[in-house]
């Protein structure tokens, strides 16, 4: 079988949607809650920018923020040598796109989301999916799931719907994790067609390497159901495909290869979309891979949508958190 076929019809399970008791609304409700104090903090009086709570501040609420600390007559003129407000100012946007999204409502996304029980067939699915594909090895730290959360099943039924426009015969279709920061989930609400990248294995889909995180953090992390129509195999991945803007002729997707990935034999089935979620295996050995692991690149947006939302904390080993803080080992 090749590697990128749909498993038997055996795994294929018809089971209807989980429906939860949770019915959460995907749009945004916060609030800008910053004081007055910090209002008149300026970047004269402190050396860095002034501390933000990172879920409930946005690209839109930083230039609130900006706007006030402007109106507090801070000039160029009186910033000391060496440091520029656009600079800091880049650099903290930088710094807030990338940032995790820890708040369901914070993804600002026009659906409704159900939390699955722990109970549900699906949210042991998503587990399996999580636990062989976070790569971190046990005196490294460990990956817990605290919610899973299913877009409801009127969106679902509109996504596929949509999907039977595109009229394509032997379509490949697939659950895949999607990096999951401020940044990216603005492109992914916007819509636009563009090239996006996926993964089959969690670990890239964190902003942050799990392997440099030294503190307990607890973040959402986004899994898509995608239709990659035809598929074009490449060793390169979407740094250059991405500069391209277009898979080859013929083509309606790019998977750039990488060294390693799922065992196929042990995917699973949802709503008629593989779900890579075996163990993760090296690729074939005779092969030159330059991708420590795949990348899937996409380029309309008709073919990408939100399936599942997980909420997840990696917690970092003992040894390395007291490494962390320079603690002797």
């Amino acid at each position: 079988m090749d590697k990128y076929s749909a498993p038997s019809d055996n795994f294929v399970r018809n089971k209807e949607a989980y429906r939860g008791p949770n019915k959460i609304k995907g749009s945004f409700t916060g609030s800008f809650n910053a004081s007055e104090e910090m209002r008149k903090h300026t970047l004269l009086e402190t050396d860095h920018v002034p501390e933000m709570h990172p879920v409930s501040t946005t690209l839109n609420q930083f230039n609130d923020f900006r706007k006030a600390t402007t109106e507090n007559g801070v000039t160029s003129a009186d910033i000391p040598s060496g440091y520029s407000t656009i600079t800091r100012r880049n650099s903290y946007q930088r710094q807030m796109s990338m940032a995790p999204v820890q708040n369901i409502t914070d993804l600002n996304m026009p659906v409704e989301f159900d939390c699955l029980s722990q109970s549900d067939e699906k949210f042991s699915m998503i587990s399996k999916y999580i636990e062989n594909s976070h790569g971190l090895k046990e005196s490294q730290g460990k990956v817990n799931i605290h919610n899973i959360y299913e877009i409801n099943k009127a969106d679902w039924i509109a996504f596929q719907n949509n999907l039977k426009i595109i009229e394509e015969s032997d379509v490949e279709q697939m659950l895949l994790w999607y990096k999951t920061t401020a940044k990216g989930v603005q492109k992914l609400v916007q819509g636009k067609d563009d090239a996006v990248v996926l993964y089959d294995r969690i670990c890239r889909a964190f902003p942050e390497n799990l392997r440099n995180i030294r503190n307990p953090t607890r973040q959402l992390i986004i899994l898509c159901a995608v239709s990659l129509g035809k598929i074009h195999e490449s060793p390169l991945g979407f740094c250059h495909w991405s500069l391209r803007g277009s898979p080859p002729a013929g083509y309606n997707s790019v998977i750039g290869a990488g060294k390693s990935g799922p065992c196929w034999d042990e995917t699973d089935m949802d709503d008629s979309f593989i779900v890579p979620n075996g163990e993760t295996t090296p690729n074939q050995p005779d092969e030159e891979y330059k991708l420590e692991f795949s990348e899937y690149i996409l380029f309309e947006a008709k073919r990408i949508n939100v399936k599942y939302v997980v909420d997840v904390e990696v917690i970092p080993s003992l040894l390395r958190r007291q490494a962390s803080y320079g603690t002797a080992i």
